[in-house]
């Protein structure tokens, strides 16, 4: 109505009333037609003001961030104010463009104007999606010596900065001053604190400052629950992630596929596979499309209770769900088939370069545990070696093997080759040399904390002929004393060739 109105000339439309239809179109989030106006003012002859420019420049904040920096960089007639570079930088924070931001931050006092608290906390936030903590920090500090007052959005995007960058007990320094400036943490606060809680592994005070949150009467929020059900899975947590899952209808808060994406997770860390197959299963029926992470996790959690066939059931359902499997989904499947299906193992691993997917360390790992007592194990073992998935193997020298991060399968393969390959030519007949195995005895493998690797390789040694002892005062080391005679005993299956014997 605007537009004809001012077409039919019925009404002679002014300044005031462009500017005010600019405004409300950009307070209404209606970008194109709050530009729409602004470009219909040059044809009717009426010259923008500052305000004009402003109300346009606003919103774009909710459309391109370069339409902004255009109009900003027309005011040629119109002098820029606080609330045009202000606006302008929010719209560059928006689109991730912080340095732009920092560059029309840094214009201000040339043009001489005094940045405010919108300026400020436009900065910060800008640092703060650029993964700038430092920075962010930087501006935050620096409204004090402005003499501007941090305000709650000010404190928000700081704690969310250094969130992002895992640095939770500076996110919860900033948390905890507010109080100090007379602030009240909002949802927001609350929710960022804990989710730098989560990513710091502090899973009680997340859950501290979940219940703190109650107490203060603030309304939790579906971000808040899913990081701190978050952190509860982080540490294997998994009845009490239930718990906050399950206290969320009371919240009266729907879960979304992030809470059920962490409580499915805290389930297959505690090894809960048939709640997560539960949760899975009820996903749908509440309206929520699973992802890729749901799917990843549940495999994972029927991996972990030896259920292959599911594991394997719903890995296939990922592409009748229409998302594309990734790395994790193939790792997740070929570790569920483990226990006697190396063949079902092997061929999921032969088909991840026609998903285009790119087999990593731990896909060698699950696929070696599976056919290291089979022909085609070594070999998959030598194509890891010359790709250099296994290159710290042999990173203290020839006489030392490390086997932190491997499977058992895959340990016994890197012992296997390390015998084979690396050992001969440094062995002689007549004196023995020492040579030291890393096993490391359970406390820095996660992914197969459960195994006893240690124990594994010292059977498998024996088995063979090799003598080896656990080192006294390092019980994740296992000491050999070696001849060429010693490897001789091997087994000529352990190779594909003889070993070479050196001229004496």
């Amino acid at each position: 109505m605007f537009g004809e109105l001012d077409r039919h000339g019925r009404i002679r439309l002014g300044l005031p009333e462009y500017t005010l239809a600019i405004s409300t179109c950009a307070k209404a989030e209606q970008w194109q037609l709050a530009l729409q106006i602004f470009s219909g003012m040059g044809k009717a002859k009426v010259v923008p003001s500052v305000i004009s420019y402003n109300a346009a420049i606003s919103s774009c904040q909710k459309g391109p961030w370069q339409l902004a920096v255009h109009l900003f960089n027309s005011m040629r007639k119109v002098e820029p104010d606080v609330i045009s570079y202000s606006a302008t930088m929010s719209s560059c924070e928006k689109g991730r463009e912080w340095e732009l931001a920092l560059h029309l931050f840094d214009r201000m006092p040339k043009a001489r104007l005094f940045p405010d608290a919108v300026s400020y906390n436009a900065s910060i936030s800008s640092c703060e999606k650029g993964q700038q903590w430092q920075l962010a920090l930087h501006f935050f500090h620096g409204m004090s010596k402005a003499e501007v007052h941090p305000d709650v959005i000010s404190y928000n995007a700081t704690i969310s900065s250094c969130e992002k960058a895992q640095q939770w007990q500076l996110a919860l320094y900033s948390f905890t001053s507010m109080p100090n400036a007379l602030m009240n943490p909002s949802i927001i606060s609350y929710s960022a604190a804990i989710s730098s809680c989560e990513k710091g592994q502090q899973w009680q005070l997340a859950l501290h400052l979940h219940t703190r949150m109650h107490m203060a009467k603030v309304i939790p929020d579906v971000i808040g629950y899913s990081a701190t059900i978050s952190s509860c899975e982080k540490v294997g947590r998994w009845q009490l992630a239930l718990h906050l899952f399950d206290e969320m209808p009371q919240a009266k808060l729907v879960p979304d596929a992030v809470s059920c994406n962490a409580t499915i997770s805290s389930c297959e860390k505690g090894q809960q596979w048939q709640l997560a197959l539960h949760l899975f299963a009820c996903m749908p029926k509440a309206k929520i499309h699973p992802s890729l992470i749901s799917y990843n996790a549940t495999i994972s959690s029927c991996q972990k209770g030896a259920q292959w066939q599911l594991a394997l059931h719903i890995f296939h359902g990922i592409r009748r769900a229409k998302l594309q499997h990734d790395v994790v989904s193939y790792n997740a499947a070929i570790s569920s088939c483990h226990a006697g299906h190396w063949e079902v193992a092997l061929h999921l691993f032969h088909s991840m370069p026609l998903a285009q997917v790119i087999p990593t360390i731990v896909s060698y790992n699950a696929v070696l545990e599976a056919v290291f007592e089979k022909d085609q194990g070594y070999g998959l073992f030598l194509q890891a070696a010359e790709l250099e998935i296994y290159e710290k193997l042999s990173r203290k020298g020839p006489t030392f093997l490390d086997l932190h991060d491997r499977s058992a399968g895959a340990a016994w393969m890197a012992v296997r080759w390390w015998l084979l390959e690396v050992l001969p030519p440094l062995l002689s007949r007549k004196t023995s040399r020492n040579c030291t195995i890393i096993t490391g005895w359970g406390k820095s493998r996660p992914s197969w904390v459960k195994s006893d690797l240690r124990g594994f390789i010292l059977k498998m040694l024996r088995s063979h002929g090799i003598a080896a002892d656990i080192q006294a005062g390092n019980q994740g080391r296992l000491l050999l004393e070696l001849k060429m005679q010693d490897l001789v005993k091997l087994d000529f299956e352990l190779s594909f060739r003889p070993l070479a014997i050196p001229a004496l």
